[in-house]
Formats: structure tokens, sequence, C-alpha cells
């Protein structure tokens, strides 16, 4: 027997109504879909009745939240019944473009029930954008980060386990105010110098 039921006259009630035009006659075009192969494979099994309370049941699951909602619902079931049609007629086929034909066919159905769940999809939720929104996936934040410009470098030896050691630079050097000591030329040669050499000039 059949639990689908109106609520009263279709022409005088809206409740009625949005039964009968909703899950109704989605129900029973969705049931007319599918009434042929369910008689092969359930043996002459009326599905008449069966179509309009799956598609009932189904609405009441996805609680759609409009009219539009359950429209998309609705075209969703019909293609899937269209899929599932084409897919059998399919499987029947014995010459192979007949059988290209029909798994060509059944794609183009499946590509449309994947295209409707999609903008059901983004119609109950719809991309926020605009300037003040912004996405966030991820957000590192660190400590205080010390950065090394290569001016001290760690020690050689050093592994993971004993870290970069500072190595310790040489004091400078003191400054001598006397210079590095260098006589400029010009001045009287020593007798050593001049015995030894024989300079005739005390500059040479």
């Amino acid at each position: 027997g059949t639990h689908f039921t109106l609520p009263g006259d279709p022409a005088k009630s809206k409740a009625a109504a949005r039964k009968l035009h909703g899950p109704g006659l989605g129900g029973m075009v969705y049931a007319n879909a599918v009434a042929q192969r369910m008689q092969l494979l359930c043996g002459g099994f009326n599905v008449a009745d069966s179509g309009c309370n799956y598609i009932e049941d189904m609405l009441e699951r996805m609680a759609p939240r409009d009219p539009l909602e359950e429209m998309l619902i609705v075209q969703a079931a019909l293609a899937h019944a269209r899929v599932l049609h084409l897919t059998d007629l399919a499987n029947r086929q014995s010459d192979l473009e007949a059988v290209r034909t029909a798994n060509e066919y059944a794609d183009k159905a499946s590509n449309t029930f994947r295209r409707l769940m999609l903008a059901l999809g983004e119609y109950r939720r719809p991309p926020r954008v605009g300037p003040n929104y912004t996405a966030i996936g991820q957000a590192n934040i660190a400590g205080q980060q010390v950065v090394n410009n290569g001016e001290d470098r760690a020690d050689e030896n050093a592994t993971n386990e004993q870290g970069c050691q500072r190595r310790e630079l040489p004091e400078a050097l003191p400054i001598d105010a006397r210079g590095l000591g260098i006589t400029p030329g010009g001045g009287e040669a020593g007798e050593a110098v001049g015995a030894v050499h024989g300079a005739e000039d005390a500059r040479g």
C-alpha cells in the first residue's frame, strides 16, 4: 500500500498543492523513469506508490529550506534515475557502438547529477567574498627569533645536539702612540755600515 496522501484538495489547499507538486509530482516522474527497469529486475513489481514515498522521504531527510532547494533535490533524483536507466540499458547491449553510445549518455547524466549537487551545495553555503573577508587556514606563531647574519660562525665540530657555539674573538692590539718605529731616509749612515760596505754616499 501507499503512505503518500494529500492533506486535502490541491485546488483549495496550499499545503496539499505543495505536497502534490513537490514530492508527489517528483515521485511520480521518478517512479515512471525507473518503472521499466524495476519491472524487469523485480518481476513486475509496481513502483508507482513506492516512488512517491521515496521522494517524499528523501526530501524529509535532505530538509530543504525553501522551494528552490526542494526543486534541486528532486531534479537530482530524476538525474539519478536517468543514470540508472541508461546504465542498465548499456549493460543489455551487445553491439559495440550501442554500448558506447549508451555509456556516453549515462556518463553525461552522471555529470548532470554532479552539477546539480554542486549547485545545491553552493546555494546552501554561498561563498563569502568581499573586501572585509579574509580566510585563514593556519597561523603559526613563534616566539622571539634571533637572526644571525654570519658574523659568528658555529664551531666546526658542532652537531645538532651541541648547537651553535660562539667563538671568542681575539682582543684588538693596543694603539702605540710612537708609531711603527720606521726611521725615514736622509739620516747619516753609521760608521759600521760605512766601514763594511764602503759606501761613499752616506744615504746609500
